[in-house]
This record gives C-alpha cells, sequence and structure tokens, in this order.
C-alpha cells in the first residue's frame, strides 16, 4: 500500500505525534509547515537534516499555519489536539536565515509569503541558545520550546523541499523493492521446503 500511493504521487507526510490531529483538518484553509517552505541554496545537506530534526522533534514541522497566522476553527473557536505555528517577535537571528516561503501544494488556500515570513522570523536560529527567545532551534537538531529543551538527528531532508521529498521518495521506494525482494525469496524457500516435505511424506506413507 506505501508503494502504491508513492507511484500515485501521495505525499508522505511526517508522522504525527500523540495529541496531534492524524489526518489534516477538513474544512480549514492553510498547509502544515513542512509543506509552506523550502530551504536556502546555501544551507548544507547536514544543516538542513539537523534543521529537519529539529523541527520535527519539537513538534512544529507539521503544525498548521492558518492564512492569517491565527488558531481557531472554521468556527471560530480554538481547535483541541491539534497545533499551529502562531506569529512570535521576530528575532534578529531566526529561522527566516535558513527556510524561505515555498509554494504549497495542498488542496487548501495558500498562506500569504509575508505570514510564512514572520513566523520564520518569530523563531531564533543559532549555534548556541541564549535562552531570550521563546522558542529556538539549531542546524545540529537541537530545540527549545519554553522550558522543554531536546535534540533528534536524521540522516537526511525528507520533507523540506521538493527535492528532499523526491529523494525521500526514491529511497522509500528503493527500500520497499528490496524487502519485497528479500520476503519473494523467503517465500519461494518455504515453498520449495514444503515440497519436499510432501515428497518426504508420500516416501513414508508408501513405505
Amino acid at each position: 500500500a506505501d508503494r502504491r500511493g508513492l507511484k500515485l504521487g501521495e505525499p508522505r507526510c511526517p508522522p504525527p505525534p500523540r495529541g496531534r490531529a492524524q489526518a489534516a483538518p477538513r474544512g480549514r484553509t492553510g498547509a502544515p509547515l513542512w509543506q509552506l517552505v523550502d530551504f536556502l541554496p546555501a544551507v548544507e545537506t547536514v544543516q538542513r537534516a539537523g534543521l529537519e530534526a529539529a523541527l520535527q522533534a519539537a513538534g512544529l514541522l507539521d503544525a498548521w499555519v492558518m492564512p492569517d497566522g491565527n488558531m481557531v476553527g472554521t468556527n471560530g473557536m480554538p481547535l483541541p489536539q491539534d497545533s499551529q505555528w502562531l506569529v512570535r517577535s521576530p528575532r534578529a537571528q531566526s529561522l527566516a536565515a535558513w527556510l524561505a516561503p515555498a509554494i504549497a501544494d495542498t488542496s487548501g488556500a495558500p498562506v500569504p509569503e509575508d505570514v510564512v515570513k514572520r513566523l520564520l522570523a518569530g523563531v531564533a536560529c543559532t549555534p548556541q541558545d541564549d535562552g531570550v527567545a521563546e522558542t529556538w532551534v539549531c542546524p545540529d537538531g537541537r530545540f527549545r520550546l519554553g522550558a522543554l529543551a531536546g535534540a533528534w538527528h536524521k540522516p537526511g531532508a525528507e520533507y523540506i523541499g521538493h527535492a528532499a521529498r523526491a529523494d525521500a521518495r526514491a529511497r522509500r521506494l528503493e527500500s520497499i523493492a528490496e524487502r519485497l525482494g528479500a520476503l519473494a525469496l523467503a517465500l519461494s524457500t518455504l515453498q520449495q521446503a514444503d515440497a519436499q516435505r510432501a515428497r518426504d511424506q508420500l516416501q513414508a506413507t508408501t513405505e
């Protein structure tokens, strides 16, 4: 089923953490962050992996972004069991120096570039955390959300940027093909063993 979806071009979404809606909210405009941004050309491969890992571990990678940057549902009420990026005070050194708005490939209404830029500008991104910013991430995979801090590592970016998603899709298809080949070989071995067992049983019955 995974291979079929990949061949049909279905996007692979980051696995949602506990407490997060399992599917894109219906009837809501906007898109998750990873569909709205791309890395700037100067960002190196290892830094892309680290930033995506930090955002994913912090729960920011697939946080929903509304066109106006606010957190409300279609009825104007706060959304339960979901997470969303909100516009915060801009930082001198922020994610805006590493990520840029990209065209959203969702069915919902696009998010204006200025909103995405303001969201990125509100997250500090520096080699060391000065403890002043509300939210901080580092290109080596470290992050902090208020009093919560942590770190994560990924071999490469998978979701931010069309090129990263295409590479991840190709790697996943290759992995699936290898796994299906191993399963086919194991099945053939079992079938041969079962055929031999049947021959042995027939010989035993004859004897």
